[in-house]
């Protein structure tokens, strides 16, 4: 049996024996790895193998070439500048942009099976898969709303999304504080908890945590050797997917 997180969370209180099945037979799946940001070979990430096996069997099935030794190379530019002192390779500069999925990255990729591109795709071509992506996959987690909120409360709360993704367009504001997000919350969602909303947002890697040292905390980055609890002396950052869609939206 598969469950997402947030409902493996909500009935694990539901009777007295379901914490302890869960803590004692379910299985996390995440796909996320330590060597992430560490500078090893990307090839070495799960992440990429994965892709890179989807890559070659969709090259060879339409009977176009493809590179051998690392398929990526031939679907996605990289470096998208052609300067090897790029400082994000093109394969991080999407995966930041999801939640570390390997459906995420079927979801971005979709599109070319429905319109003309030339490969490998270029940079001007990978924005235009953004958009696309952050709004499917924002699509998809209103309809996961709908099991917890109502359609209204739903509404308001990305209006308050937007609200957040206005106050950090300015470069210089990596983050708000929790009071503030606080407040935008109030002021955007009626009937709605600020404090337990913001700590379902967190959990589902909708926001993340900022400490004073600039490190980020997103739920779907923890790593194998801590956990990351909703912590209210961080500042408040939203995810990029969250930001796309919301300036592409208007809301910015």
């Amino acid at each position: 049996m598969l469950l997402r997180d947030d409902i493996s969370k909500s009935i694990s209180s539901a009777a007295s024996d379901t914490a302890k099945i869960f803590s004692s037979y379910s299985v996390p799946i995440n796909w996320y790895q330590d060597e992430y940001h560490s500078g090893d070979d990307e090839l070495r990430l799960n992440i990429r193998k994965f892709i890179n096996k989807r890559i070659d069997y969709a090259f060879r099935d339409e009977v176009i070439n493809v590179n051998q030794s690392d398929p990526w190379h031939s679907l996605v530019e990289d470096p998208f500048d052609g300067s090897q002192e790029s400082t994000k390779s093109s394969f991080k500069y999407i995966l930041d942009h999801t939640f570390f999925r390997p459906r995420d990255l079927l979801l971005f990729f979709k599109p070319l099976s429905q319109h003309k591109y030339n490969f490998p795709l270029s940079k001007t071509d990978v924005n235009h898969l953004i958009g696309r992506y952050c709004e499917e996959v924002v699509n998809e987690i209103k309809n996961e709303f709908s099991c917890f909120y109502t359609s209204e409360q739903i509404a308001t709360i990305f209006n308050a999304f937007g609200e957040i993704s206005s106050e950090l367009k300015s470069p210089q504001k990596r983050s708000i504080t929790y009071q503030d997000a606080i407040s935008i919350i109030d002021r955007n969602c009626k009937g709605v908890s600020a404090d337990d909303l913001l700590e379902d947002m967190f959990y589902r890697s909708l926001i993340g945590g900022m400490g004073d040292n600039g490190y980020v905390y997103f739920k779907h980055r923890e790593p194998t050797t801590d956990v990351y609890e909703f912590n209210k002396s961080h500042g408040v950052i939203i995810h990029s997917a969250l930001r796309v869609y919301c300036s592409n939206k208007g809301y910015v």
